[in-house]
């Protein structure tokens, strides 16, 4: 009986450490899809203002993001 119990309880906690991993994994990469997307982001708006010449007003309307973007974005 003391031997089904410890090894439930092994049990428990190796599914409880591996569900945290998974999650913690899953947050890691939302994380990391976000921190790359506003990466590209910022490099689409500095080859539109470097290259193109265009305007902030252009360059937030062209990349779909806010002028508040642009300007803390632009030119990095």
């Amino acid at each position: 009986m003391l031997y089904e119990k410890n090894l439930l309880d092994k049990w428990t906690e190796y599914s409880v450490l591996k569900t945290a991993k998974e999650r913690a994994l899953e947050e890691g990469m939302k994380e990391g899809m976000k921190e790359g997307m506003k990466t590209a982001k910022e490099e689409v708006v500095n080859n539109l203002i470097i290259k193109l010449g265009f305007t902030d007003e252009q360059v937030a309307d062209i990349a779909g993001v806010s002028i508040d973007f642009v300007k803390k974005s632009g030119l990095l």
